[in-house]
């Protein structure tokens, strides 16, 4: 008997379980009927690109990342005026791609990370005090799209910040030839 228990495949198990409770709730005269699990791969995926865009729109939308953007525009323009123009005994230096990164990096690293320590406490607690968190856990879909798609619009913004100190680094080069 052990033998054949461990070959039933946990489908066949599942099946195995819900047969005998709706051949009861069929004689007891209670409208139940079985349902067949269906494949949810492609409902996983449309769950994570929702739940990105959600994400993303508010994550973008709130004032406090605008105001992270805006520091972070000041703090990086400010950081290349002041550094790339001048060296050592006022000697003029060209605003080289290599001296732009450099200047960008230094400060960057610490920025980011405070920002997305920020970020990360703002999407994680976002649905507790919307008070839908319970709503989220009750439903039957999978956890994972919805926490791929929290971690995704993080390394949305980081990428954002990133593509934002790129443009400044090019517009210095630009103007500053």
């Amino acid at each position: 008997i052990l033998a054949l228990v461990a070959r039933v495949a946990p489908r066949d198990r599942r099946r195995a379980a819900l047969a005998p409770a709706a051949t009861d709730a069929g004689r007891s005269g209670a409208p139940y009927a079985a349902v067949p699990v269906a494949d949810a791969r492609g409902a996983s995926w449309g769950l994570f690109r929702a739940a990105l865009g959600l994400e993303l729109k508010s994550l973008l939308g709130t004032w406090s990342f605008a105001v992270l953007a805006l520091l972070w525009v000041m703090f990086i323009g400010i950081e290349l005026v002041s550094d790339i123009g001048r060296d050592e005994y006022g000697t003029r230096l060209l605003a080289a791609t290599m001296l732009i990164l450099r200047r960008i990096r230094e400060p960057l690293v610490p920025f980011v990370m405070a920002s997305l320590v920020y970020l990360a406490a703002e999407v994680a607690w976002r649905e507790r005090v919307t008070r839908v968190a319970d709503l989220i856990d009750a439903t039957a879909g999978r956890r994972a799209p919805l926490i791929l798609a929290k971690f995704g619009a993080l390394v949305s913004v980081i990428g954002l910040l990133i593509g934002v100190s790129v443009a400044i680094g090019v517009g210095y080069q630009l103007l500053h030839g």
